[in-house]
């Protein structure tokens, strides 16, 4: 009896054991661990923590520098190639190192934690040196903008002395037409590079270093004004063309315009009646002027003697004024024509042929 009773009796150190409760929802596998517990822990992502370099496992590729002075940090945060993929950028960049370098001194001088000591801003700071000027600043401003719209220096004096059009085209000869150095500024260099000490073309800044380049260059104004001459003929000769040939049409069509000598005998007839019994009248003719007066002439009704002229054509032929501005009748020709000033195409063309006589006499 006492051996039963003993048997139903429980013991402290027994205690009852739970079945496992089923995962919940959304989990796979066991519960995690914490720390060293039981299961693995997640593997680290590239570019964490489990990656910098010195972490165990994972040593760093670069070999490791000494500045000689403690230098400011630059707080970033570093990748290892080994836990990334072998075609990424940083794997390419890292077999372009040994071509990359950089200037030490000046580094550690410029970011030293003790700060740019007098002796340390001597490695920082080049001497310069003073270039010598002639012009005046203004002057250097137009060189400078010139330059800055050129060729590098070698390639454009080049060009000038071969004149290749593929490296200056027309608008850039045209500009380079406008700079040239006049014949004060061209004798002012001269004499400026005639001391020896002077020709060095680096002891000049560089807008007087170009134009000093450039009196190297032979007859380097002929050159360059001959070159402008030629660009700018063909255009001359287009639009000169143009102008000729709209006042020929203007004049064939004119002279041969029955519509226009209807209107012509019109107009004679009309002032010679109005200058019957004065010298003016039984006239055979008048001059062109006298177009331009008909508006000038007015009737005592508010209207001139070109709306009487004009009324009394349309009465006899209706339809003779609307033909005459018809497209390419009358009116198209003469209002072509009148765009053009022919005594100032004359004086051009004049001035056009002296040019080129000059040049062919210094060629």
């Amino acid at each position: 009896a006492e051996g039963k009773a003993a048997e139903k009796m429980p013991n402290k150190n027994d205690r009852p054991q739970r079945s496992p409760s089923p995962p919940k929802k959304g989990t796979k596998g066991g519960p995690k661990g914490k720390g060293k517990g039981v299961g693995a822990a997640p593997a680290p992502k590239a570019g964490g923590k489990g990656n910098q370099p010195g972490s165990k496992g994972n040593q760093p590729r670069k070999a490791e520098v000494f500045p000689k002075v403690p230098l400011k940090r630059l707080f970033w945060t570093p990748l290892s190639l080994a836990a990334t993929s072998a075609s990424c950028i940083w794997e390419k960049i890292d077999r372009q190192l040994e071509n990359t370098s950089f200037d030490e001194n000046e580094l550690e001088a410029l970011f030293s934690e003790a700060g740019i000591t007098s002796e340390r801003r001597s490695v920082c700071e080049k001497p310069k040196v003073a270039k010598r000027r002639l012009f005046e600043e203004q002057r250097r401003r137009q060189i400078w903008f010139m330059l800055a719209l050129m060729p590098e220096q070698a390639v454009l004096l080049r060009a000038i002395e071969t004149t290749d059009e593929t490296v200056l085209p027309p608008e850039k000869v045209e500009l380079l037409l406008a700079n040239l150095p006049s014949a004060e500024e061209e004798a002012t260099l001269r004499a400026a590079t005639a001391d020896p000490s002077s020709q060095a073309t680096d002891a000049w800044d560089e807008p007087e270093g170009f134009m000093i380049n450039l009196l190297a260059v032979p007859s380097y104004q002929l050159r360059i004004r001959v070159w402008g001459f030629l660009n700018s003929m063909e255009h001359t000769v287009v639009r000169m063309t143009e102008a000729t040939d709209d006042c020929r049409k203007a004049v064939s069509c004119l002279s041969g315009s029955a519509r226009i000598e209807k209107l012509l005998a019109l107009i004679l007839r009309v002032g010679n009646y109005l200058n019957s019994g004065t010298p003016r009248g039984r006239a055979d003719g008048f001059d062109l002027d006298t177009l331009s007066k008909l508006i000038q002439l007015k009737a005592s009704q508010e209207q001139t003697l070109l709306d009487f002229v004009i009324t009394q054509l349309d009465r006899d032929c209706p339809q003779m004024i609307r033909e005459m501005y018809e497209p390419c009748c009358e009116f198209e020709a003469v209002r072509s024509a009148q765009r053009h000033n022919m005594s100032d195409l004359k004086e051009e063309l004049c001035t056009l042929i002296a040019q080129a006589t000059g040049y062919l006499q210094q060629l």
